[in-house]
């Protein structure tokens, strides 16, 4: 009863405060998004409530009654932007031309959610604060999960992460989510200026780490060893970050166990490995698929309705790989478009790291988005992750970071003294902003 009633109050909170300030919806949202509360505590909350959509409809009618973006930074269109327009485009008539309708429908619908909100948090994340506060709603909201799982896992000896998941994902998509939140909370640890604030985020990544070891996926565990001595080394200082780079590493050590251990390293035996030898599998497959499918793919979420034919040991399964099936899913110029996506975020927010090496904030936090979305990809090569929220948002900073520091610097970045004269006619098009 009692996660019910804070369910309600948060509706009952969270709605209005949505209508008259859309930034606070959003905030209610993501963290809706991000925490899944009707699997968390799904015996708990009564079923069929749509507890995310719901603060999202109202982020929305706010968004739109507040007369949509009203800044300038929230009103720019970087090519990040531009990218994931076209490729809801092409998500749209892929699930259109659909083999199966029916089964596309479910991923439609989250896909409808996510870019809507996305194109909503372009607008409203225009301001330093903004970007600040979104990136602790990951720690807070992901840190949750996490100490949630270790107390299943630790204290109640409960193994459901590894057998069954959580909601709709499998042990690589909570693991997934794991190592992209790893980053945010190393930013948090550098930005806080208190040292008694520094703490909850480092205990956070600990926690979140342990979740990674313990979920026994391997695509998680090699992210991770990549991703952690990256982020770290990178910092500013770079003596703080090799110490802090040694102590993670022993602490994963010491929290890794001879059974994670054995998991890890079956990797190099994978011509053995029967997980490794059903990738490869799911790989060939999606290839020819491409080959058959190639403008717009066989549906959303349709890769399992079709591997069958093409492999008898791949009915209603994945293709192990986030962007190949997108591929298979929604045709080759989508699969080209959602891995361009964060490719070239991950360009633009190193130029933005050198521009702004001086700036505490930009540089941490582009090199906090750079670390998340490169989880991302190592992890989505080799397991399909499902449709999850995290990487649009680790995308939408991305957008929101570019487009603040343009205006706080319109000469360095092209705002200003621009004479193209496309550049002008949209110029004279848009409407004025404050």
């Amino acid at each position: 009863m009692k996660h019910t009633l804070f369910m309600f109050l948060v509706l009952a909170i969270g709605v209005p405060a949505a209508l008259f300030n859309p930034f606070v919806g959003l905030i209610i949202y993501y963290a809706l998004a991000t925490l899944y509360p009707h699997y968390l505590w799904q015996h708990a909350l009564p079923e069929g409530v749509r507890w995310s959509l719901i603060i999202g409809l109202a982020t929305l009618g706010g968004y739109v009654f507040k007369g949509l973006s009203t800044s300038l930074a929230g009103s720019l269109w970087p090519i990040e932007k531009k990218l994931l327009l076209l490729l809801s485009g092409l998500i749209v008539l892929s699930f259109f031309d659909s083999v199966d309708p029916i089964l596309a429908r479910e991923q439609m619908n989250a896909y409808l959610k996510i870019f809507l909100m996305f194109f909503v948090a372009c607008g409203l994340l225009d301001t330093r604060y903004r970007l600040h506060v979104l990136a602790v709603m990951v720690v807070l909201t992901l840190g949750w999960l996490a100490v949630d799982f270790n107390q299943r896992y630790v204290l109640m000896n409960q193994k459901n992460l590894l057998e069954a998941g959580f909601g709709t994902l499998d042990n690589n998509g909570v693991a997934a989510l794991m190592v992209m939140a790893l980053p945010f909370c190393l930013f948090l640890f550098t930005q806080e200026e208190r040292w008694y604030l520094k703490w909850p985020p480092l205990g956070a990544m600990v926690l979140m780490g342990h979740v990674i070891i313990f979920s026994m996926s391997r695509a998680a565990m090699l992210a991770s060893l990549l991703v952690v001595p990256i982020m770290l080394l990178r910092q500013r200082s770079r003596a703080l970050g090799a110490a802090m780079t040694v102590v993670m590493l022993g602490i994963g050590l010491s929290l890794a166990g001879p059974r994670v251990r054995d998991r890890f390293l079956s990797i190099r035996e994978y011509e053995t490995d029967e997980s490794a030898m059903t990738r490869l599998a799911a790989w060939d497959a999606s290839f020819q698929m491409m080959h058959d499918h190639p403008l717009l793919g066989v549906g959303p979420n349709c890769y399992r309705r079709v591997a069958g034919t093409y492999n008898s040991l791949l009915t209603d399964r994945t293709a192990h790989n986030s962007f190949l099936q997108a591929a298979v899913d929604m045709g080759v110029p989508a699969g080209i478009i959602n891995l361009s996506i964060p490719l070239v975020a991950l360009y633009k927010l190193q130029k933005l790291r050198r521009r702004r090496a001086g700036d505490r904030f930009v540089f941490n936090l582009a090199g906090c988005l750079q670390a998340s979305l490169l989880g991302y990809l190592l992890v989505g090569s080799f397991a399909s992750i499902g449709t999850i929220e995290l990487p649009y948002i680790s995308l939408v900073m991305v957008i929101g970071l570019e487009n603040v520091t343009a205006v706080e610097d319109p000469v360095a970045s092209g705002l200003v003294g621009d004479s193209r004269p496309l550049w002008k006619l949209l110029e004279g098009l848009r409407p004025a902003m404050t």
